[in-house]
Parts: structure tokens; C-alpha cells; sequence
């Protein structure tokens, strides 16, 4: 992609085999940190739903990415770009959900991209409370057991930050880790239109993410 001008983006990503495995290999292959997330989540009465996604988790979904981005002092996407991953990725067979609740509220929906087999961790909304109930974790172990039983052979969990010392980042790159994965090539390009604008706004961005919230 480099000769044809686009700028080399490549990174890693953590890939979980998760063909003929056993519900109690997948679970020795979580990290001890995972395991005990999700024991906590099942003491706190959690429940974890996989649906194929409509205009009605569309809404709730936009809801909980509006407090997300809020909450990590970042700029949420604009609601089209879900109403098309709910309707036209979702009828296509290409998209699952994972609805986490508790006794009360709605706490985190994850969306998977699923294409020749492989389940890939597409994008996450979650409610305040979700962290300390331990939501996340909860729902990605009840989607690993959904897919295995399905016959998919691969759950890819994420970009990785393998090098990330501290912060956002390691705390994203721990949590995809934890679920037994290894890391893989991740090959991907960027087009730069105006190589300056990108400059400074890649410097301004660096600037954000270093004080965003974790």
C-alpha cells in the first residue's frame, strides 16, 4: 500500500483460538485478573443477552456511547454510522450483540463483526456502573462461550498495546489480553489527504488522549 501513497498504519491484534476448544479450556485460558472479574459479575446478578441488533438497541446503544464519550472526554460518532451497523451489517448476518444488565440498568452493549468464521470485538458503549460490576469482562466471556458453541473458529479481541506503559491504553490492551488471545500482525493503511492539517491534528490528538480519562 506504501508505493500507491498510503501512510503505514500497521499494528498488532489480540486473536483468540476458540475452534474445538471446551468451555473449561477457554476458561483456564482466562487470566486470573478475568476469571475473577466475571466470578464477581455473576455474584452481582448479572445477566448477558447475544442478539442480532435492531433500531431499538440502535437507541440504547447511541444512549450509553454518548455517556461513554462523555465520560472519556472524547467526541462521539455521529448516530448514522450505528444505525447502519444495526440495520444494514446486522441484516446481512454480519453483526451480533452482547446486552449486559443488572437488576437495574442497562450496563454495556458490545458489538462483534462476524465474516468467514471469526468473530472481531467491533465497538462497546458501556453505563457508569458497568466498571465496578464488572460488565465488560462478563459480557466478552458469555460471547467467547456463544461463539464457540456457534462453531466459530476465532474471536479477534482487538488492537493491541503490547508497549503501552501506564494510562488508557494499557488499560485497554490488559483487558483484551486477559481473555487468553496471542498477538497477530494487524495490517492497515491511511490515506493522507492535506499531510500538514493531519500533522497538527495528530499532535492535537496526542495532546487529548494523554489527559482523556481512563
Amino acid at each position: 500500500m506504501c508505493y500507491f501513497g498510503v501512510k503505514d498504519t500497521s499494528t498488532q491484534s489480540w486473536v483468540l483460538s476458540i475452534r474445538e476448544r471446551a468451555l473449561e479450556g477457554l476458561w483456564n485460558g482466562l487470566e486470573h485478573r478475568s476469571r475473577k472479574q466475571i466470578k464477581k459479575a455473576e455474584r452481582n446478578g448479572l445477566t448477558a443477552d447475544i442478539v442480532v441488533p435492531n433500531s431499538n438497541i440502535c437507541d440504547q446503544y447511541y444512549d450509553l456511547h454518548i455517556r461513554t464519550c462523555m465520560r472519556n472526554s472524547i467526541s462521539p460518532h455521529p448516530k448514522a454510522y450505528f444505525q447502519s451497523l444495526f440495520s444494514e451489517v446486522a441484516d446481512a448476518g454480519l453483526c451480533k450483540s452482547c446486552v449486559v444488565r443488572d437488576h437495574v440498568n442497562l450496563l454495556s452493549i458490545q458489538n462483534f463483526l462476524i465474516y468467514k468464521n471469526t468473530a472481531l470485538y467491533w465497538t462497546v458503549a458501556s453505563h457508569e456502573d458497568a466498571l465496578k460490576l464488572c460488565a465488560n469482562d462478563y459480557g466478552m466471556w458469555k460471547s467467547i462461550q456463544h461463539f464457540s458453541e456457534a462453531g466459530l473458529e476465532y474471536l479477534e479481541c482487538g488492537e493491541a498495546f503490547p508497549s503501552a506503559p501506564n494510562g488508557k491504553l494499557k488499560g485497554l490492551n490488559d483487558f483484551k489480553k486477559s481473555f487468553g488471545g496471542e498477538l497477530y500482525p494487524y495490517y492497515r493503511g491511511k490515506i493522507v489527504y492535506q499531510p500538514v492539517l493531519e500533522g497538527v491534528l495528530e499532535i492535537l490528538r496526542q495532546f487529548r488522549s494523554g489527559g482523556a480519562a481512563t
